[in-house]
């Protein structure tokens, strides 16, 4: 008898998103018991909910427009590939390095061990904490060793610091479709995921020309863009998770 409650409540709860969002003047006959209430005046078309452990609800709006995630698809693969493009360039200017391709080699090689690891422990803490939060303060963090970066004075700390780097922003991804698999509703997220696997093409894509054409004209500004963009996606990220907590309800 509970879970019928229950089920009737998350029910009106979406059927009255809907219907608000759709007009402020909107009327539905209610059992006496309940009451309709507009829980935000702000949603574009919504189509679909989800219900948090802690009591949020989730909603996703038409054309994929999800209001807790902000995507960081095309940030995150833009750092990383540029990186990998800047690294190499960065090993060449340093003095009294010799081997350039195999220095350059071993930290690219080190750096992606990194974010492999940063990737497994991203889903496993996504289990324990919000994947949203673990995302910003990786996009925070990861931001400072990634701008460092065009200091470095030598190979070994230019090694540590695209590891941190790599640390710090290799569960980007996880946690994007983590959120994404949690949020979306499950008939609409083949196209989410294919969006998100657009977003990282078009990062894949951008990068080298973006990052290829700012070295030229200063590689320590190219490091300071990657490290920037990553504030930029926190910020993003904060913002739109400050919109979803307008257009929630415990």
């Amino acid at each position: 008898m509970e879970n019928r409650h229950q089920l009737g409540l998350r029910l009106l709860a979406a059927a009255t998103i809907g219907l608000g969002a759709a007009s402020a003047d909107a009327f539905v006959d209610l059992p006496p018991e309940f009451q309709s209430v507009i829980m935000s005046p702000v949603l574009n078309g919504p189509v679909g909910m989800a219900f948090a452990p802690d009591g949020r609800i989730f909603v996703c709006e038409q054309r994929g427009v999800i209001r807790v995630v902000q995507n960081n698809a095309i940030i995150s693969q833009f750092i990383d590939r540029g990186l990998s493009l800047l690294v190499p360039l960065k090993v060449a200017s340093l003095p009294d390095v010799t081997r350039i391709a195999a220095t350059s080699g071993e930290i690219i090689s080190l750096a992606a061990i990194c974010a492999t690891g940063s990737a497994l422990a991203a889903g496993r803490l996504a289990q324990r904490w919000p994947a949203e939060r673990l995302l910003l303060v990786g996009l925070l963090l990861g931001g400072l060793p990634c701008a460092l970066m065009a200091l470095a004075p030598g190979w070994q700390s230019l090694m540590l610091l695209r590891c941190l780097t790599g640390f710090c922003l290799g569960g980007a991804l996880t946690l994007a479709y983590s959120l994404g698999g949690t949020l979306v509703p499950g008939e609409r997220r083949g196209a989410a995921f294919g969006w998100l696997a657009l977003s990282v093409q078009v990062g894949t894509a951008a990068s080298p020309l973006v990052s290829g054409g700012l070295a030229a004209l200063s590689l320590s500004g190219a490091f300071m863009l990657d490290g920037t963009l990553a504030w930029a996606g926190a910020a993003v990220l904060l913002l739109g998770a400050r919109r979803l907590r307008r257009g929630a309800a415990s």
